[in-house]
């Protein structure tokens, strides 16, 4: 009996290892702040042009009026909640004028969180809250990710854009894409259109020829 006490005891301390591994790697993962980059793509989900377009615009953004803007994509978390007061407190969130948008990838859909520190402009913040629902959800339930992500950034971004009459380097700020270009559809529309038209025109001819066929069919039959 002693000896399998002996065993008893190594694997009940094993185990208890090996639970604690798993439930630290089961947390939410917050990454580390750099100076600089505006973009947190844990999910995957943007390009980097996309990245570079945010990086580059958030910076301006900053020089200009102190305000920081950022956007973060991450898998489906376990407490959205646990995961932002790790994020403020990690990032020293409440200490600037700041601004984040967390897109949370679950199985079925991205939710879209939108959190301001304390001492970020409240009318703006108030005013953007319901900005990545509007400009994103339609594009991410298609899995068009990175454009969902795009337009979200550049509606909120004109916002604040115009709030503070910032200038940006090359770029009309009321020309940032906000949503898919019509074009596309138009174009769409009209192959339809065409498509539905020919359809249409050969009808007659194939009626025509199945008639010929029907008032003939004894002759072909020999």
């Amino acid at each position: 009996m002693k000896c399998k006490n002996n065993y008893v005891f190594p694997i009940i301390i094993t185990f208890l290892v090996l639970v604690n591994i798993i439930s630290v790697k089961a947390e939410d993962h917050v990454p580390e702040l750099k100076e600089g980059n505006y973009i947190y793509d844990l999910a995957d989900l943007s390009t980097k042009s996309t990245r570079n377009h945010i990086n580059s615009l958030s910076q301006q953004l900053y020089e200009q009026t102190n305000n920081s803007f950022y956007i973060l994509t991450t898998d489906e978390l376990k407490s959205y909640e646990d995961f932002i007061v790790q994020l403020s407190n990690n990032w020293d969130f409440q200490n600037g004028n700041n601004l984040i948008v967390v897109f949370e990838k679950t199985d079925e859909k991205v939710i879209n969180h939108v959190f301001n520190s304390n001492r970020f402009d409240y009318n703006i913040a108030n005013n953007i809250k319901t900005y990545p629902t509007v400009h994103g959800n339609p594009l991410f339930v298609r899995e068009k990710y990175d454009d969902g992500i795009l337009y979200s950034y550049n509606s909120i971004f004109k916002i604040i854009g115009h709030y503070y009459s910032i200038e940006l380097d090359g770029i009309n700020i009321d020309k940032l894409k906000t949503e898919p270009s019509k074009t596309m559809y138009y174009i769409i529309a009209i192959i339809l259109i065409i498509i539905v038209g020919l359809i249409f025109v050969s009808r007659p001819a194939h009626n025509k020829r199945a008639e010929f066929l029907s008032k003939h069919r004894n002759f072909f039959d020999r």
